[in-house]
Order: structure tokens, then C-alpha cells, then sequence
């Protein structure tokens, strides 16, 4: 969390010094960390390409990647999302410990699932532990989609110090 704040501040800082200063009375050194500040936030807003969904929350980079249907074990239709989790804390630490993922049918909240074409459905990667700037790739949160619509809101929610929501996107299920 200390490192964020950090460099939040620094790019805060340097976007005023890069509006107010002369780039061409500035140092190799003081032009390559510009460079290197500009690198890292052009970074942090870098989706990946095929992404359906981004989040960026007090400590992660949270990716929705693809999505699956399948029915549960009752024959209800279930889907199943497949997040990337990006540590962006200088801990390590793991998704479940400061988030949860919500998903909503027509306003109303979907149940979970553990269960998905007949199969019980390994859902424990989210609390694996990930080491500060490394990446979990698949992370799998599976829901119950009752009625039949062509989309879904996905939330994630930031439970780093407060319970607030770090987003809602609208994703269309796959076929």
C-alpha cells in the first residue's frame, strides 16, 4: 500500500514538473526516470487485448478474460468467468483476502456454484497467495444464470479497508 501511495505521488509529481519543465534543459537521468514513470502508468492502463472487463483496486489489476457456460447439477445454466489477478501491493497476498466478485442477472445478485457440467469445480485459486507484481492467470468464479438473457454485470469489490465496489461492467455471455 506504501509503494502505491508512493507512486501515485511521484506520477502526480512528475506530470506538474513535466507541464512546467523544459525537457530539453533536463539531465539523461532526470529524462530517463520521466521515461520510466510514464512507462509504468502507461502500463497500469493496459488491457489486455481480448480483456472483457478491467479493474484496478487499492492493491490489484483484476482482468475478466473469458467466460464458459455449462449447467449445474441441478440442470440450472451456470457460467463460468476466468479473472487474471495482478498483485500491485508490495506483499505478497491473494485475491480473496480484499476482494469478491459479485455477478448480477437483470439487477438481481446470482448465486455461486460449485458445480459445472456435472463436475465439482476446483475454486480455491483465488486464495493463492501472489507475490507483489506477479500475475495469477486463471482464476475461476463460477455463478448460477437463472433466467435467459444475453448479459451479465460483473462486479468486483474492493474490500481493502473499505467495502466499496471497484466497478460494474456489462459482458455479453458467450453462446
Amino acid at each position: 500500500m506504501r509503494k502505491l501511495i508512493i507512486l501515485v505521488l511521484a506520477l502526480l509529481l512528475s506530470a506538474a514538473a513535466f507541464a512546467e519543465a523544459d525537457i530539453f534543459s533536463m539531465s539523461t537521468d532526470e529524462l530517463v526516470q520521466m521515461r520510466d514513470l510514464i512507462n509504468l502508468e502507461l502500463a497500469s492502463r493496459t488491457q489486455t487485448e481480448g480483456a472483457f472487463a478491467t479493474w484496478d483496486t487499492t492493491t490489484a489489476h483484476v482482468e475478466l478474460n473469458s467466460m464458459e457456460r455449462g449447467l449445474d447439477k441441478d440442470g440450472q445454466p451456470v457460467i463460468s468467468l476466468v479473472f487474471a489477478y495482478t498483485n500491485t501491493t508490495d506483499q505478497t497476498d491473494n485475491f480473496r483476502e480484499n476482494h469478491w466478485v459479485k455477478v448480477y442477472q437483470n439487477g438481481v445478485e446470482c448465486d455461486r456454484t460449485i458445480y459445472m457440467d456435472d463436475q465439482l469445480v476446483n475454486t480455491d485459486n483465488w486464495s493463492k497467495n501472489v507475490q507483489p507484481g506477479a500475475t495469477l492467470k486463471e482464476m475461476r468464479w463460477f455463478f448460477v444464470i437463472p433466467e435467459d438473457t444475453d448479459t451479465i454485470d460483473v462486479e468486483i469489490e474492493d474490500r481493502a479497508g473499505s467495502f466499496k465496489s471497484a466497478g460494474v461492467f456489462t459482458v455479453v455471455l458467450p453462446d
